[in-house]
């Protein structure tokens, strides 16, 4: 007999989670997990370093999840993120996608008007920082970010691209040997 899904909350310490997405469906796959996720009645941060806000405000609103009321999106690569819209507040672009104090602050600022029992963090496609720095680099900051949400309560999940993996063998295995949870 298998033991039962766990649920995330102060009680069960938040975890890292792992997960690796097919490219085709990648998306859709996002898009599902949002939906369980958002409808749990939980509220979170993405830290996008692929997908631009437009792009997933347009996939999410099908699903009724809305950028800005339900989750607050950061976008670590594309200066623009929020070109036209009034949501300064809960779409932010970051300068430099390696700049993990940046993040982490809007991140926090964001969580501290959340219940840690209903938030997540979600950072999509880290791999693509490594355009802009070394492995170690990112997996150091991004344990950072995962030490100080993990301090909250709050969960956090790295999603990418299965293909990507090899090249984030470096950060994936630093973040797992840290955390607890790897799902693939």
């Amino acid at each position: 007999m298998s033991e039962p899904q766990k649920t995330f909350s102060r009680k069960d310490p938040s975890k890292l989670f792992v997960l690796p997405f097919s490219n085709a469906n990648f998306m859709h796959d996002l898009t599902l997990l949002l939906e369980e996720i958002c409808f749990r009645n939980k509220k979170g941060v993405i830290v996008s370093y692929d997908l631009q806000q437009a792009e997933i405000a347009k996939k999410l609103a099908e699903t009724g999840i809305r950028i800005g009321e339900d989750v607050m999106f950061i976008d670590a690569v594309n200066k623009f993120p929020g070109q036209g819209s009034n949501q300064a507040q809960t779409v932010v672009s970051i300068e430099e996608p390696i700049d993990f104090q940046n993040i982490y602050y809007y991140i926090s600022s964001y969580l501290r008007k959340l219940d840690s029992e209903s938030a997540f963090v979600m950072v999509i496609s880290i791999y693509n920082a490594l355009e802009y720095t070394t492995s170690d680099e990112i997996a150091v900051g991004m344990k950072w970010i995962a030490d100080r949400t993990n301090e909250m309560g709050v969960p956090i999940f790295f999603i990418y691209k299965q293909g990507e993996d090899g090249a984030l063998d470096s950060i994936l295995s630093r973040l797992v040997t840290y955390r607890d949870s790897f799902v693939g």
